[in-house]
């Protein structure tokens, strides 16, 4: 710190035109113009700090689930699998492949989500075209009853 004195009192005498009567102005001046500085840069060390222990807590994370030889995919398409949310399972169980393409139970899950997702959308289509069947035959039999009914008016007329 005393070099920087230094450095700034030569600075302060050259800036004031030797004048020592103006020194302590520029001296102040330049005192706060370095402590700014300084406070920004700490403040964005501490911010750099922050920032790489949250990365290096996140590759930590990441490297324990490694270790452990879970992968979060891998989890998420098995427990989706055994749900019974076929359609759900099959992102999360490529997403597994991709990162452990030799998975035999991921592979099955896989197989199974997909098949399963088809029979459910096959029969959520013939679900729909039976309900609307059914509209149409009821449409059909509302109007036959209305036919009845204005055929009837006519005959009492």
């Amino acid at each position: 710190m005393t070099r920087i004195a230094i450095v700034l009192g030569i600075l302060g005498l050259l800036a004031c035109g030797g004048q020592e009567s103006d020194l302590p102005d520029v001296a102040s001046e330049a005192k706060e113009a370095v402590g700014g500085a300084m406070d920004e840069a700490a403040g964005a060390m501490k911010d750099a700090a922050g920032a790489a222990e949250e990365a290096t807590r996140s590759f930590q994370q990441d490297a324990d689930a490694a270790a452990a030889g879970t992968n979060p995919q891998v989890t998420s398409c098995l427990d989706l699998v055994s749900q019974g949310r076929y359609s759900e399972a099959v992102a999360p169980c490529m997403a597994a492949l991709r990162i452990d393409p030799d998975n035999n139970e991921v592979q099955e899950a896989l197989e199974t989500a997909k098949a399963k997702a088809a029979e459910a959308s096959a029969a959520a289509a013939a679900a729909q075209e039976s309900a609307e069947q059914a509209k149409q035959d009821a449409a059909g039999r509302a109007a036959d009853a209305l036919d009845q009914q204005a055929d009837r008016l006519r005959q009492m007329e």
